[in-house]
């Protein structure tokens, strides 16, 4: 622990390490008294209570964490997210789920992932490890993860239709209910769950512009919600060429 310094003021502080933040960032909670005693004294004193509640949480089990960890952050990760983290918890870790976090070492978690590396993709591991290592992290802060060998990725392969599988889809899809979205995706680039969320007072047909701002999503229990985009790079206003106007138009009618 830190020792109290000397404000300008004449009073003593003394700031002590409190973990971090939703986004990995260092916080520290600060102390002040009148004497520097005082001032350690109380840092001290709350320092110890919360080593407490830091080997309380380090007798989770990972399925007590996973469970407390979407609790705790609820409202800070998306539908889609919490969807995934109840898929690793029902179909995931099936080794470690009723293992307490204060008896994870390296080779635990290398052998649970050896596992997953048998039954999953090289990208559903490498996210059912992100679980594992974010309820690691909000819970046993004190440890350091070793470092564990995941699957190589593979490169995806490029699916992207050439200038004659284009013109025969357009070709097939004019004039169809779904030829609108089909354009949004193929044209502008808009994710499905982007297609899915908008309204119609997203489009502005004075400026010619459409409004991206919003997904629709299925969460944990197969409900579709209305969640923000997916970055907030991926908020953006989007020209629409006149014979997209069109289109829409036509499709509102």
């Amino acid at each position: 622990m830190a020792n109290a310094k000397q404000l300008a003021s004449g009073t003593w502080r003394v700031q002590v390490y409190a973990g971090k933040d939703v986004n990995g960032k260092r916080q520290y909670k600060s102390f002040t008294a009148p004497t520097e005693r005082k001032a350690n004294l109380a840092a001290l004193e709350w320092q110890e209570k919360y080593k407490e509640v830091q080997l309380d949480n380090a007798n989770l089990t990972v399925n007590e964490a996973i469970d407390a960890y979407v609790k705790l952050k609820s409202n800070l990760l998306s539908p889609s997210t919490i969807r995934f983290i109840d898929n690793v918890k029902r179909n995931h870790l099936k080794n470690i789920q009723n293992t307490k976090l204060n008896k994870l070492n390296r080779n635990v978690i290398q052998q649970t992932i050896n596992v997953e590396a048998a039954n999953c993709s090289p990208k559903t591991v490498k996210n059912v490890y992100g679980v594992l290592t974010a309820i690691i992290g909000q819970y046993r802060p004190d440890w350091k993860i070793p470092d564990i060998t995941l699957p190589q990725l593979k490169k995806p392969v490029e699916k992207a239709l050439n200038r004659q599988q284009i013109a025969k889809l357009l070709n097939n899809i004019d004039g169809d209910i779904i030829e609108v979205p089909i354009l949004l995706a193929l044209w502008l680039g808009l994710r499905r769950s982007e297609i899915l969320a908008l309204k119609w007072n997203d489009v502005d047909f004075e400026k010619n512009t459409i409004r991206i701002d919003k997904a629709l999503v299925p969460n944990k229990d197969n409900k579709m919600v209305v969640k923000t985009t997916k970055t907030t790079d991926s908020t953006r206003t989007l020209n629409l060429p006149p014979l997209y106007r069109r289109k829409i138009e036509s499709f509102a009618s």
